[in-house]
C-alpha cells in the first residue's frame, strides 16, 4: 500500500494535475505511458483516494455506532437494576401491608 500512496503523491505532485485531469488526451503529463493509459491511472488513483476517504468516513461511523451500542446497553443494564429495585420494593411494600392489616385485624377483634 505504501508504493501506491508514494505514487499517487508524486502524480498528485504536478503544478499542472487539474489540466491533466480536465484534459482528455494528458497531453501535459510528462511519464512514458500513452496518454490514453496515462489518464487512466491518473483517474484510477484519484478513484482510488476517494473510496479510501469514503472506508475511512464509514470506520469513524462504525467506532461511532459501537459507542453508541455500549452506551446504550450499559443503559438498558442500568434500566433493570433500576426495575429490580423497584421490584423489590413493591414485594416489600405488600408484605407491609399484610402485616399492617393483621394487626389491625386482631386489634378490631
Amino acid at each position: 500500500m505504501y508504493f501506491f500512496e508514494s505514487l499517487l503523491f508524486y502524480l498528485l505532485s504536478f503544478s499542472n494535475f487539474a489540466m491533466i485531469v480536465r484534459n482528455s488526451s494528458c497531453r501535459k503529463c510528462n511519464f512514458h505511458l500513452k496518454p490514453q493509459a496515462r489518464c487512466h491511472i491518473l483517474l484510477f488513483f484519484l478513484q482510488l483516494r476517494t473510496m479510501e476517504g469514503e472506508l475511512e468516513e464509514e470506520r469513524k461511523q462504525r467506532s461511532s455506532s459501537i459507542a453508541d451500542k455500549k452506551t446504550l446497553d450499559m443503559d438498558y443494564i442500568d434500566l433493570e437494576n433500576h426495575i429490580d429495585a423497584a421490584d423489590k420494593g413493591n414485594k416489600d411494600a405488600v408484605k407491609q401491608l399484610k402485616r399492617v392489616q393483621v394487626l389491625y385485624w386482631v386489634w378490631t377483634v
